[in-house]
């Protein structure tokens, strides 16, 4: 029987290409990052500087206000909240990998959905303000 069989059965399986995003991005699943050469710890390094320049410009921010008026002191512990707030986001980027963010990320939305766009929104109104 296996005299019979087409000619099309006896090629050769081709070998899988390799996808447009790991070609163009170096990366298999988009959102992660491979640390063969550490690119994953810069990233990270990055991203938990700039948020440590957010956290200075959002203690400015109430310094500003506190500054300019006798009233708008009260700001003050709110925006100091905001910055410690901020650098606690820094340290947990800093000292954990994207994988576990990303889960750590998807299980609070899951148990939070509203709050997850209520901060979401908050976080990027603030971003354009400070910008």
């Amino acid at each position: 029987m296996d005299e019979h069989r087409p000619e099309m059965d006896r090629r050769e399986i081709p070998e899988p290409v390799e996808s447009e995003t790991r070609r163009a991005t170096g990366m298999g699943n988009p959102g992660t990052f491979p640390d063969e050469d550490g690119r994953e710890y810069k990233v990270r390094e990055a991203t938990s500087g700039k948020l440590e320049e957010a956290a200075e410009k959002v203690r400015q921010l109430g310094d500003r206000a506190a500054a300019k008026n006798q009233f708008l002191n009260r700001v003050r512990p709110l925006t100091d909240n905001a910055a410690q707030g901020i650098e606690g986001a820094a340290d947990y980027v800093r000292t954990h990998q994207v994988e576990e963010m990303r889960t750590d990320l998807e299980s609070q939305i899951r148990r939070h959905p509203l709050a997850a766009i209520g901060i979401a929104f908050l976080a990027g109104y603030t971003l354009r303000r400070l910008t």
